[in-house]
């Protein structure tokens, strides 16, 4: 399977983007600390968005969206 630009850059930024509303969240719950954010959200997130580099390469590429137009 190649990967693409588009398969690794777009979990990146949504892991980007979604650091605002995590935060927000966090605060709006009252359950924020920059310690506990930093060493378990951000591990959890980086597997993550490591993971769906290669589940949207995959996804991208189903035959299910040849016909697509």
């Amino acid at each position: 399977m190649e990967l693409t630009k588009k398969d690794m850059i777009r979990p990146i930024a949504g892991l980007i983007g979604l650091q605002p509303v995590v935060v927000a969240y966090l605060l709006l719950i009252g359950t924020f600390s920059w310690q506990e954010y930093l060493s378990t959200g951000w591990g959890l997130q980086i597997a993550i968005t490591l993971y769906l580099i290669f589940f949207y390469a995959w996804f991208e590429r189903l035959s299910f969206w040849q016909n697509d137009s």
